[in-house]
């Protein structure tokens, strides 16, 4: 059994009763009640009926019972559109049952009801006076004002005036008999603003604000147009920067991708060798979903989805050989169409014209866009080695051919810095001798020399050299031969030492 104590209500266990039969006075007052049917004075007392004591369908007559009004089902604004006004017209039963009422109809002009009798007579009820209007149009061309009422009727208005001007500089225009707002200051076309309002930027000239509207004015200055960004396409090529021994063969899977971002997809990709020698190319790379770029101002970019698009290329290549070096470059290059304008933060299209990778702007299409470059390096190492016994041009050349000597791959272009351990042994080195003779040896500052006859190296000499895993074949290199044994660690061995 529920408790409406919890709910705010007060229990009573009988009727609601005067004090005596005999009293006069009301024991409830409808006005105080909900639902059910009551009266107030005026039509503006219906706004005053409390949330609290309204529910829909509940009738209140107005002035003593002259109209009555049902309470719609409806969201409630405390006014007179809350309420439907109902009608009650009384004809006795005994009219209708001696009369054999048998049909009837309403004509709305006269505003009288027509009852018909079995009889063939009628009965005629006049003075239907509740009439309203239900709607109306304007006709331009004839200036009349025609309403409608709740009747079918029409009232017609007449003697609008249908010409209508304004006086120049005023800020409004006429169009049609329709009147708009228009920047139409008698100002100089050609005078521009000084410094920047709102929106608008310095510069601007009358002749560039000169018929628009003031909302669109106020727009401009109160809520400055922001252009969109754009995140341009990318390409790459998945090799590194490498250097390799002359003669040997780079063995590599190279891959170019192309990312479109706010650009269209990419309708070709190819990966070149040395600026030229195409390796490999497709009209119809593989594609696959990425990352989408982000909105900007709430608005979608209309690039999305983002694709990347990918072609591979099995490399199999020897190195070349150069006077001192040679470089082989890759590059990756893509074609791709182009993609759409974004919104601005109002929401209209960005109308810049397209570009070619610009951030600022919609993103035109792309030929042979190109990676960042990769370059292998080919050099020829360089050699050292110490003996027990004094060395000679042949068995420094047998030592490098048949592998047992120290190899370093890297260019001897410069100083060398070398570390031999020696303990009461003889030392040497050997370099292409395209890079030029080294002149002096460095251990500390009171240990060190030309190289020469009576010196720890002495002068080197050329002679070719063939590499001992048949990268490369007879190519001269200096060799520095030992003149004496001798205890150290590391030397530095080249020009301007000291």
């Amino acid at each position: 059994m529920a408790d409406f104590s919890t709910l705010g209500g007060v229990g009573i266990m009988g009727f609601i009763s005067p004090m005596d039969s005999l009293d006069t006075y009301a024991v409830i007052d409808p006005i105080y009640g909900v639902d059910g049917l009551r009266n107030v004075d005026t039509e503006s007392d219906l706004d005053f009926i409390s949330y609290e004591r309204r529910r829909p369908g509940m009738i209140v007559g107005v002035g003593g019972g002259e109209k009555y009004y049902k309470l719609k089902n409806d969201f409630w604004t405390f006014t007179i559109s809350d309420w439907e006004q109902i009608y009650l017209y009384t004809v006795s039963q005994s009219a209708i049952t001696s009369n054999e009422i048998v049909g009837g109809y309403l004509d709305y002009n006269s505003q009288t009801l027509v009852l018909s009798k079995a009889s063939g007579g009628t009965i005629t009820i006049t003075g239907l006076t509740d009439t309203y209007i239900t709607g109306g149009t304007f006709n331009v061309s004839g200036s009349t004002l025609e309403l409608y009422t709740n009747y079918g009727q029409n009232i017609s208005i007449t003697g609008f005036s249908s010409t209508v001007s304004v006086s120049a500089n005023t800020g409004l225009g006429i169009d049609s008999s329709i009147l708009y707002t228009s920047y139409d200051t008698l100002l100089d076309p050609n005078l521009a603003m000084a410094s920047q309002v709102g929106g608008i930027s310095v510069g601007t000239t009358v002749s560039t604000l000169s018929g628009k509207t003031f909302v669109s004015l106020f727009d401009d200055l109160l809520f400055p147009t922001q252009q969109p960004t754009y995140t341009i396409p990318t390409i790459t090529i998945s090799n590194s920067n490498t250097t390799l021994e002359i003669g040997s063969t780079y063995n590599n899977t190279i891959t170019t991708i192309g990312t479109k971002n706010d650009a269209g997809e990419f309708t070709y990709l190819d990966i070149i060798r040395n600026s030229s020698t195409i390796l490999s190319s497709t009209t119809s790379p593989i594609s696959a979903v990425t990352t989408n770029i982000p909105s900007q101002f709430g608005y979608s970019d209309p690039n999305n989805p983002n694709y990347t698009y990918e072609l591979t290329f099995v490399e199999s290549f020897v190195i070349p050989s150069g006077s001192t070096s040679s470089s082989t470059t890759y590059k990756g290059r893509g074609s791709y169409s182009s993609g759409l304008p974004k919104n601005n933060n109002k929401g209209s299209l960005d109308v810049r014209p397209s570009q070619v990778r610009s951030v600022n702007a919609p993103q035109s299409s792309g030929t042979l866009f190109e990676s960042s470059t990769k370059t292998i390096t080919g050099i020829y190492p360089y050699y050292y080695g110490k003996t027990n016994v004094e060395p000679t041009i042949s068995s420094i050349v047998d030592a490098i051919t048949g592998g047992t000597a120290n190899k370093v791959l890297s260019a001897a272009n410069s100083n060398l810095t070398i570390t031999y351990n020696a303990t009461t042994e003889f030392l040497w080195f050997a370099h292409l001798a395209s890079y030029g003779l080294k002149s002096q040896w460095y251990v500390a500052s009171d240990n060190k020399g030309l190289m020469s006859s009576s010196s720890l190296f002495d002068v080197g000499v050329s002679n070719p050299v063939s590499s001992e895993i048949g990268y490369w074949n007879n190519v001269n290199f200096y060799i520095y031969l030992g003149n004496y044994a001798t205890s150290l660690n590391t030397i530095t061995l080249g020009n301007g030492l000291f």
